[in-house]
């Protein structure tokens, strides 16, 4: 899978404090599913009242979204995982089109975040599904179309967990590298839930169990994991190699030939695996031993396969954009039809409700049906179930004014920040007017973005500056950010100075400068640096630990009298910034990772955090009992950054493309 990046949070002080990052109809088009939408109620915030998110950038290039897992228990009930969103795809007809599927984004933590890879799901005939992430959680529902509501997470206390398999309510199966974890409550608390460690199974990978008593797991070493009793502990699993030499192990880009990659137990008596060498190994008693399984090669173009069998009677599998199928696996001498479909990426899983419904996902957010699944490629239909823009960064550097970008460089903006949809433009960054081509502001009339300091960086001599804030106090002081270094200009950007940090202080958080005579930067492991001569170099700043052994993610000061920085789900605050670490008081507010804060005066502070919750505080150093939950985006992905340009208004932009607006309440 790629590396998945986080997002630098970036204050800039004309606007309070926020995160860093032609003209096209904001309108969504008609191929766009669903996406679970909150009540358009108004949320009372304290002084402030937080409108419903809206949606303002919707069109391609498209955030790409791995689909990674699927299950299909019924003709009427499909799920699949996204891997890079957080969201499950949910639909009860499962070829009726983009429109017919539900995305539900469950686990509220951002776009690529490390804490929301969904690998797999796996959902019984009665409707209850339990999906596993890469962090160890695993996610159940038993009511999977309602709504994020319906889907609880909770630890299950294993690592890396990439397969499940739930063949009634009452026996749920996860795997991942030398791990099972087994419930009959599945959808209790993760202490529902048995860890067992076996030996000789490293990199189990899926697993499949067509009834209570008999669970076929496979791992990338070439090993089947088969189990009659799958709660009895370690000892009812039995590690048996059928595929290749012994101590085969698939390389860093590649399977081996040799590594299992799924399998497919419809029935007790029928089992079907596919692996690395484009080969498909099926046995009529899955406990037999290696003697009991044969293989056919069927794919000699093989890469990272998947496997889905309904009964005896049909089997697919699918890789890259082939479809392989037979419609009978299981005789002695079964024939396999190759067919290539069109118009989609890398197909990563399938499953088989039946034999007359196939449904696959791919890597790019489409969806794959087939109501015929041997009938070749006119036999398949490919389209799009999730299309989302990720807006990483914004700045508001007046009310009327605010700016923000999404992942694939488009320039959203808005004149009326709290005019709904129809109040954005998006446009791209090739078209985009040279004063308004980015979120990092010097004035009301003039933002820019990453070019200009890419051209600034060329004259200074540095390689990758990686300007991630810009704060601009007065027309003879702006403050750029970058990685262990700051720029500084005196002359409205016409040229620069550079102040390098040096190590440890390079990965940074957040900047804010409230004058000419104060600026505060923090870096990302819980160090401040305060300088009240910003233009006085290296040395004219000095750094204090603010967060011992923790992190920090940002950083705002309305004034010289009060700078508020945020780590984890503390807030840290300071009336006398450059005073030292004794001028710092360290508080737990939240619940939850703090993404962005944003002071505009003393008196009003707000933070979000990253499942689309903001606090508020009209007595930001008052203490943990003055800061005001609201969730304010739910089924957002995450809340990624926020501006507030004055007491009156704050925005905040999250994963899927939506802002949410907060108003001043009327006095």
């Amino acid at each position: 899978m790629r590396a998945m990046t986080l997002a630098v949070v970036v204050l800039l002080t004309a606007c309070g404090g926020s995160a860093p990052q032609s003209s096209v109809s904001p309108s969504a088009p008609a191929s766009a599913a669903p996406i679970a939408s909150p009540s358009s109620a108004p949320l009372d915030g304290g002084p402030l009242t937080w409108s419903s998110p809206v949606r303002v950038v919707h069109q391609p290039p498209y955030d790409q979204h791995i689909l990674l897992g699927i299950s299909c228990p019924t003709t009427t009930l499909c799920a699949a995982v996204d891997y890079t969103g957080g969201n499950v795809l949910t639909s009860s007809n499962p070829t009726g089109g983009p429109h017919a599927w539900t995305v539900t984004n469950v686990t509220n933590t951002g776009y690529q975040s490390a804490d929301n890879r969904l690998w797999a799901v796996s959902c019984t005939v009665n409707a209850q599904c339990v999906a596993v992430d890469s962090s160890g959680h695993v996610i159940t529902s038993s009511s999977p179309t309602v709504g994020a509501g319906a889907w609880t997470v909770s630890q299950l206390g294993m690592q890396d967990p990439a397969g499940a398999s739930c063949p009634t309510a009452d026996l749920c199966v996860v795997v991942g590298s030398n791990t099972v974890a087994t419930s009959t409550t599945p959808l209790g608390p993760g202490t529902s839930w048995e860890v067992i460690h076996l030996s000789g199974a490293n990199s189990l990978i899926r697993v499949s169990c067509p009834t209570v008593s008999l669970c076929v797991g496979v791992t990338y070493g070439g090993n089947v994991v088969t189990s009659t009793n799958p709660t009895g502990g370690a000892a009812a699993w039995r590690v048996t190699h059928i595929d290749g030499p012994v101590g085969c192990a698939p390389g860093e880009t590649a399977l081996a030939d040799c590594s299992l990659a799924d399998v497919s137990c419809p029935t007790a008596d029928f089992c079907a695996a596919v692996d690395g060498g484009g080969r498909v190994l099926v046995t009529s008693n899955p406990t037999g031993g290696s003697t009991a399984w044969r293989s056919k090669l069927v794919n000699r173009g093989a890469h990272d396969p998947s496997i889905s069998c309904s009964g005896k009677s049909l089997c697919v599998v699918v890789d890259g954009t082939t479809v392989i199928a037979s419609s009978n696996p299981a005789s002695a001498a079964p024939i396999w039809k190759a067919t290539t479909v069109a118009g989609i990426d890398t197909l990563h899983g399938v499953s088989c409700a039946s034999p007359s419904l196939c449904v696959a996902v791919e890597q790019l957010g489409k969806i794959l049906t087939s109501t015929n699944p041997t009938g070749g490629a006119a036999a398949w239909k490919a389209f799009s179930v999730i299309e989302t823009n990720s807006l990483g960064y914004v700045a508001c550097p007046a009310i009327q004014l605010c700016v923000a970008t999404d992942n694939n460089g488009n320039i959203v903006s808005s004149t009326e920040p709290s005019g709904g949809q129809a109040a954005w433009k998006v446009t791209a960054r090739d078209h985009a007017d040279a004063r308004l081509s980015g979120p990092l502001c010097f004035s009301t009339d003039r933002c820019v973005g990453a070019d200009y300091f890419a051209a600034v960086a060329n004259l200074l001599g540095i390689a990758d500056p990686e300007i991630s804030a810009l704060s601009c106090p007065r027309a003879d002081l702006c403050v750029a950010l970058g990685y262990g270094l700051v720029l500084t200009s005196t002359d409205g950007g016409t040229s620069w100075t550079k102040a390098d940090f040096g190590e440890p202080h390079e990965a940074m958080a957040g900047l804010s400068c409230p004058t000419v005579h104060l600026c505060v930067v923090v870096d990302t492991g819980g160090s401040v640096a305060v300088t009240t001569n910003p233009a006085g170099g290296a040395a004219a700043w000095k750094w204090t630990q603010v967060i011992s052994n923790g992190e920090t993610s940002g950083v705002s000061c309305a004034s010289e009298t009060l700078c508020i920085v945020i780590g984890g789900s503390r807030i840290v605050t300071s009336s006398k910034p450059a005073a030292g670490a004794i001028a710092w008081t360290v508080s737990e507010v939240g619940r939850n990772y703090l993404v962005a804060v944003s002071c505009p005066a003393n008196d009003l502070c707000v933070a979000i955090d990253d499942i689309g919750e903001a606090l508020t505080s009209t007595n930001p150093t008052g203490g943990p009992t003055n800061w005001r939950l609201s969730m304010v985006d739910p089924g957002g992905g995450g809340l990624r950054s926020l501006a507030c340009p004055s007491v009156s208004l704050c925005v905040a932009v999250d994963s899927i493309g939506r802002v949410v607006v907060a108003t001043a309440r009327p006095v």
